[in-house]
C-alpha cells in the first residue's frame, strides 16, 4: 500500500525549460523585471507582464503555463481510463492551487559580467508526505472488514478510493497552507548577442525543486 501511495503523491514538477526575453537593452532592472514574470506566469497564471516583457501573445504565454500543469498531469502516471474526465479536472485544479500557493520573492539584481544575477527567495510549500500516508491509511483502518477485502481485491477501485482521500487531504492543506524556513537562490542571467535574456536552466530546475517540500 505505501508502495501505491508514493506512486500516487507525486512531488509537483513545474517549468523544467529555458524562456527568452525580448531584445531590449539588457538592465538589472529588466533582468529583475523578466524573472518575476517568468516565475508568475508559470507557477500562477500571470500572463501580461511576461507577454510585454517578451513580446509574447497571450496564447503563447498561456502556453507555458498549461505546460506546468500538463507536466504534473504526465508525472502522476495515472492508468489511461482509470479515472473519470472530472476527477481528472478536479486534480489538475488542485495542481494549480497548490502552485498559486508557492510563495518567492525575485529582488536584488546586479550586474555580472556581461551579465546579471537575480536572489529568488523561496519559502517551500510543505506537505509531508508521511503523515499523508498515516492519514489515508487511517482511513482505510476505519473501513469495514467488507470494505477493506473489495478494495484488497480490486486494486483500480483501491486506487481510485485513494486518490479522492489524498485529494481531499491535500485540498485541506492548500486551504491552510504550511511553510518552510526562506532560500535564497541566485539566479543567473545571460543575454544573447540580440539582447535577448535567458535564466540559466539549473537556476530555474534549482527553483522547481524548492518551492515544494514532501
Amino acid at each position: 500500500m505505501k508502495k501505491k501511495l508514493s506512486t500516487i503523491l507525486m512531488a509537483v514538477i513545474c517549468l523544467s525549460m529555458l524562456l527568452g526575453g525580448c531584445g531590449q537593452k539588457p538592465t538589472p532592472e529588466l533582468a529583475q523585471k523578466y524573472v518575476q514574470a517568468s516565475l508568475d506566469v508559470c507557477y500562477k497564471g500571470i500572463y501580461e507582464p511576461y507577454m510585454e516583457i517578451t513580446e509574447s501573445t497571450e496564447e503563447e504565454a498561456k502556453a507555458l503555463y498549461e505546460d506546468v500543469l500538463d507536466q504534473n498531469m504526465e508525472a502522476s502516471d495515472f492508468e489511461e481510463g482509470l479515472l473519470d474526465s472530472e476527477t481528472l479536472e478536479q486534480i489538475r485544479q488542485l495542481y494549480a492551487d497548490m502552485l498559486n500557493n508557492c510563495k518567492y520573492t525575485v529582488e536584488n539584481a546586479q550586474e555580472d559580467g556581461d551579465g546579471f544575477t537575480v536572489d529568488v527567495i523561496v519559502e517551500p510549500l510543505l506537505f509531508d508526505i508521511n503523515a499523508i500516508g498515516e492519514e489515508i491509511m487511517s482511513a482505510f483502518s476505519q473501513l469495514t472488514p467488507e470494505e477493506q477485502m473489495f478494495y484488497q481485491e480490486n486494486e483500480d477501485e483501491q486506487t481510485k478510493y485513494t486518490v479522492t482521500l489524498m485529494m481531499d487531504i491535500l485540498s485541506s492543506k492548500v486551504t491552510s497552507p504550511e511553510y518552510a524556513e526562506p532560500a535564497t537562490i541566485t539566479v543567473h542571467i545571460q543575454p544573447d548577442s540580440n539582447n535577448v535574456l535567458t535564466i540559466a536552466e539549473e537556476d530555474m530546475l534549482e527553483i522547481d525543486n524548492s518551492l515544494i517540500t514532501m
